[in-house]
């Protein structure tokens, strides 16, 4: 067992580095299922010349769903940006735990559609068993440097959110005004319990909500060689919402980074 006993300061010696890269070898389990709550709409049959089905979407269809998963790896390979250059570098925990549980749902009724994700989860890894020279450093026992914490505890991973969540929703607009007829208004929300922090990532950020909307429209002539043409305008982060995605702390994250403030945003796409 390699251990650092240079004391937890932050001026400690840097571990050396023991064992190279090594693949990694899990085994993954996951099971889910998907229940239609509410019955799709019935086809009709009509028409003024034929009996052929006539398919309908006046009607309420509700969709729910839930997967679970875990997953147990050896030699759980990590990356993460140390020091000052911000480039991704590998490393291995001998033994990583991964497991959650997703939820998703879907609404639909006529022209309105709304839906729903969230999932709870978590990654776990202990013992480095390479690149030990990233856990230099001091840690929250006093008494040891980061790495022998690292060798006798199971730390959270950086990429570890607890709950995230999404949902949103769209409605396609009618009537005989060419610009109203056929646009459609869509909403979206991202929730994030926030990502690791602080000293073995035994913390994490602050929670986040992003809300965003937007309106696109399809004219089906008028583009070029007289082909279907896209007009779209999103506001992303309509509450101009500052938050931070990770602190700069913990292990494997050396800058903060934040999510995008308020932004306007205008596409056109063009059909060939």
């Amino acid at each position: 067992m390699l251990i650092n006993t240079s004391g937890n300061t932050p001026s400690a010696a840097i571990p050396p580095n023991v064992g190279e890269i090594l693949p990694e070898r899990s085994d993954v389990f996951d099971v889910g299922a998907v229940q239609q709550l509410l019955p799709r709409c019935p086809a009709g049959t009509g028409g003024l010349l034929t009996n052929q089905p006539i398919a309908t979407t006046n009607c309420p269809a509700l969709e729910v769903g839930v997967d679970a998963y875990y997953k147990y790896a050896h030699d759980l390979i990590d990356d993460g940006q140390f020091g000052q250059a911000y480039i991704l570098s590998a490393f291995n925990y001998a033994q990583g735990i991964v497991e959650g549980i997703e939820f998703k749902g879907k609404f639909s009724m006529g022209n309105l559609t709304l839906y729903t994700n969230w999932s709870n989860g978590f990654e776990k890894a202990t013992f480095p068993v390479s690149n030990q020279s990233f856990f230099a450093g001091p840690s929250p026992d006093p008494t040891e440097t980061l790495l022998q914490y690292a060798q006798t505890h199971w730390i959270y991973t950086d990429h570890t959110q607890l709950l995230t969540g999404s949902a949103g929703g769209s409605y396609l607009l009618s009537g005989t005004n060419t610009w109203v007829d056929g646009t459609k208004l869509v909403t979206t929300m991202i929730y994030g319990s926030g990502l690791r922090s602080g000293l073995a990532n035994t913390d994490h950020v602050p929670a986040y909500t992003q809300v965003n909307v937007g309106a696109v429209h399809e004219f089906q002539t008028g583009g070029w060689d007289n082909k279907p043409l896209t007009v779209r305008f999103d506001v992303v982060n309509v509450g101009n919402v500052g938050y931070e995605i990770r602190s700069g702390t913990g292990i494997g994250v050396f800058a903060p980074q934040f999510g995008p403030r308020r932004g306007y945003f205008v596409g056109i796409s063009q059909k060939l």
